[in-house]
């Protein structure tokens, strides 16, 4: 299915996954700067999405709350896998996090780039997981 510039095929997966999926993960970290989504808005658009899943192609209505509900609920459950990897690994993540001060959305934009050119090896792990180890290793904790 084509919704907008975004294409997703019948598993869920987008081609701009890993650009949403940050988003969503500085969203929920409180990173980025502006308004925070609430109980409100999260259930008008997940019922949004619940609506266009029931109805499929006959749904009607605006795509950007299915969009924004569905990549929001896929971030959650990839940061919670990165967690639990990280976890298994001995690192933990949630105590990691806390060191990373609120910083702009081009701030770690640049941070993940810096990192991703010095590690060029681990370009094929997981997006999520890598905008992560970025922020861990410019903001240790002390």
């Amino acid at each position: 299915m084509v919704f907008g510039f975004i294409y997703i095929d019948q598993a869920g997966t987008t081609i701009m996954k890993k650009f949403i999926y940050i988003l969503i993960w500085l969203s929920l970290t409180n990173i980025t700067h502006g308004a925070e989504g609430n109980g409100e808005t999260l259930l008008q658009d997940c019922q949004s999405n619940v609506r266009m899943l029931d109805q499929g192609e006959a749904y009607e209505g605006s795509m950007y709350p299915v969009i924004k509900c569905a990549m929001f609920i896929t971030g959650v459950r990839k940061t919670i896998a990165v967690a639990q990897e990280l976890d298994g690994e001995g690192i933990d993540f949630f105590e990691r996090i806390k060191c990373v001060p609120k910083i702009t959305t081009g701030q770690i934009s640049r941070l993940v780039v810096q990192y991703l050119k010095k590690h060029p090896e681990e370009l094929h792990e997981s997006d999520i997981s890598q905008v992560i180890m970025a922020l861990m290793v410019a903001f240790p904790c002390k």
